[in-house]
């Protein structure tokens, strides 16, 4: 499959399990499972393409690294337990900064 296919059954298999969540009463752990498996095959898939090597899986910190090389990167954390910022740096470790508000405020922000 090529990229654009890729991407099509990606998104039906995405459209697919929501639907088998959203109707009750149907076997829906077994239909997931299936379309777990066909995901994991198109995911492994779109991997193969070049520079998606890291699709749906967190960036690495050397890329945040090289990517502060032209300024700051900052990475927000919002929880129900704690929000706080992860400055990257070109070099060196990162600084954390604790921020004294909410995950709602944060999601009202967002809006």
């Amino acid at each position: 499959m090529e990229g654009k296919e890729l991407a099509d059954e990606f998104t039906r298999l995405a459209s697919l399990s929501r639907s088998v969540l959203d109707s009750p009463g149907t076997d829906q752990h077994g239909q997931l499972s299936h379309l777990n498996l066909e995901m994991q095959r198109v995911v492994a898939n779109i991997r193969k393409l070049p520079g998606l090597s890291r699709f749906l899986l967190s960036p690495l910190f050397s890329d945040l690294q090289c990517a502060a090389s032209g300024g700051l990167v900052v990475v927000v954390n919002a929880s129900k337990y704690s929000c706080d910022a992860l400055v990257i740096l070109p070099d060196g470790d990162p600084v954390h900064i604790p921020l004294q508000i909410t995950q709602e405020n944060v999601r009202d922000l967002s809006t």
